[in-house]
């Protein structure tokens, strides 16, 4: 039998865009959760934020994860603009990163959906260290 492949950041897109997500404002961020076996398990919206930004807290982005037994999460979000990682999302990356090792949940990668497509800030390897 065929071990399933991890999700691409080009499949994320995809899913993302079926989800409802768009690179418009106002800026929104999700998680898409995955099974140990790396298939969809499913995407929840986690916050909605404003032209430039999305608020983001620990608590809200795990929930969804401990609610479900789900042990890995891709981090995901809209910018209204190029998909370019900013600062802050590298190190927004890196604190999820930690704070999902310490609750035994693998974040898989962050997703940036923008207007000219999606950018990996795992395959950047920006914050992956």
């Amino acid at each position: 039998m065929r071990r399933p492949q991890p999700i691409t950041p080009e499949a994320a897109g995809f899913i993302l865009r079926q989800s409802g997500l768009r690179p418009v404002a106002p800026e929104r961020f999700a998680v898409i959760l995955l099974n140990a076996d790396d298939t969809l398990a499913g995407v929840e919206l986690i916050s909605v934020g404003d032209e430039k930004s999305v608020a983001v807290w620990t608590a809200h982005v795990f929930r969804a994860a401990f609610l479900r037994d789900i042990p890995k999460l891709m981090l995901a979000h809209t910018h209204p603009g190029p998909s370019y990682p900013s600062s802050a999302d590298l190190k927004l990356t890196k604190t999820m990163r930690k704070s999902g090792a310490d609750r035994g949940i693998e974040i898989t990668d962050h997703i940036v959906l923008g207007t000219d497509g999606v950018t990996s800030i795992k395959a950047l390897t920006w914050g992956w260290r």
